[in-house]
């Protein structure tokens, strides 16, 4: 598989670029579906010899999109379930996986640990199978 630059000269996704607000202005990660559209951006991905021109849609890639707006998704229902067992409000409103914040404490360390079990337990250690 190669990838080459998107239209931007930014290999794959410049997220910060396509970054997602909310309401009013707060960042926040994609949801699921908006994750799968952000793979419709006219970025450049062959493989086999072969243009992908819906890297989110093609077989050899569609089934790991999927299993990455499940994430993405999960990320949103813990929030909103305000579970936070995933995760961790930011400094700037929003909020984040666990594992992005740096722990201060033993305390944040194994929760950034569990949030990484649970996920793999969404993907039962597996990506894209």
């Amino acid at each position: 598989m190669q990838v080459v630059q998107d239209r931007a000269g930014l290999p794959g996704n410049d997220a910060h670029a396509r970054a997602r607000h909310s309401g009013n202005g707060t960042l926040l990660p994609y949801t699921g579906m908006e994750f799968l559209d952000s793979l419709d951006d006219g970025r450049e991905v062959w493989i086999y010899g072969e243009r992908v021109h819906n890297v989110g849609e093609h077989p050899a890639f569609r089934n790991t999109a999927r299993m990455l707006a499940r994430l993405y998704d999960a990320l949103h229902r813990d929030d909103a379930d305000e579970k936070h067992l995933v995760t961790c409000p930011t400094e700037w409103g929003g909020f984040t996986h666990r594992y992005f914040a740096a722990p201060r404490s033993a305390e944040e360390l194994v929760a950034a640990r569990d949030a990484i079990a649970a996920w793999s337990r969404l993907s039962y250690g597996w990506l894209g199978a």
